[in-house]
């Protein structure tokens, strides 16, 4: 199923608790350089990073497993992170499939 790419500032969200606290997701932070790029933007990719304000690091766990930007498969929307959350927002011109 194709999904819309993930992208350098795009949204995740993070669906942890910490002791009654609720974790805060964020935008997409690139974690190394990138030479690929969507709509002009970085291109995601697993590994990359999710900043959590409640939770600390937290990283973009899933992604593509026929696409790979630099060697690491590519994220797209719905694409889950270390902390359980998902991406959600992608690019509105741009799939990748599975």
């Amino acid at each position: 199923m194709n999904k819309p790419a993930a992208r350098l500032s795009d949204l995740q969200v993070c669906t942890l608790n910490t002791a009654g606290v609720a974790h805060v997701g964020g935008s997409i932070a690139i974690a190394a350089p990138r030479t690929v790029f969507v709509n002009g933007m970085k291109a995601a990719t697993i590994q990359d990073q999710c900043p959590c304000a409640a939770g600390g690091p937290n990283v973009i766990a899933a992604g593509s497993g026929s696409v790979f930007f630099d060697g690491l498969a590519a994220a797209r929307q719905t694409d889950s992170t270390a902390h359980g959350g998902r991406i959600s927002s992608g690019s509105a011109d741009v799939f990748i499939g599975d």
